[in-house]
């Protein structure tokens, strides 16, 4: 090949090289390092999951097969179950679900549900809600549940529906005459629940 014919070759191919190099796209600079942090363990942080059972509650009767679908449905065993009492339209905790109880190592849990129209009512409405209780409770005892219904461990929670106002007067008249009527006492609770569900 003459030397002006190769010296050109050279040339285009330089020409070309610089071109090519010129588009390349930079190498991209090398991604910033974690900072070290540890892994969060999710055991380490202060829970009594453990020791914390599973409550289960029904509008209508404890029979042996609400326990079992709650087992099926959670894979867990209730320690306690809620039903009503005071219900004015019914449903409400009665004697012939003792059986039940006892065969699955339950206790009740109270779902005190005297009326949600009486909640924003006053003094009145909220002693005559306690006394539907006491009541309720004293025949549940005489009907052979004494030993479901202890007098130093009850838990009772006033079913506070979605947009129900309750008045202090109501609740400071509901659980004052259950504190002095010996109806809260030990280890018994008292406690609001409220429903976010529409009605």
């Amino acid at each position: 090949m003459a030397p002006s014919r190769r010296n050109a070759l050279q040339a285009v191919c330089l020409a070309t090289a610089a071109l090519v190099g010129g588009c390349a796209t930079p190498p991209s600079p090398p991604a910033p390092k974690a900072p070290d942090i540890p892994p969060i363990v999710y055991d380490a942080y202060p829970s009594h999951r453990g020791e914390s059972g599973l409550i289960g509650d029904s509008l209508y009767e404890l029979v042996d097969e609400r326990v079992a679908g709650f087992r099926l449905l959670t894979g867990q065993e209730p320690l306690a179950w809620g039903r009503y009492i005071c219900r004015r339209s019914g449903s409400n905790l009665s004697a012939d679900e003792f059986a039940a109880f006892r065969r699955h190592s339950l206790r009740p849990i109270l779902i005190l549900q005297p009326g949600q129209g009486d909640m924003s009512g006053g003094e009145h409405e909220g002693q005559v809600a306690a006394q539907c209780l006491e009541d309720s409770l004293a025949s549940l005892r005489a009907a052979g549940g004494a030993d479901l219904l202890p007098y130093n461990g009850l838990s009772i929670f006033l079913d506070v529906e979605r947009g129900t106002p309750v008045t202090s007067s109501y609740l400071g008249a509901l659980t004052n005459k259950l504190q002095n009527d010996g109806i809260l006492q030990g280890a018994s609770t008292f406690g609001v629940y409220i429903s976010m569900r529409e009605m």
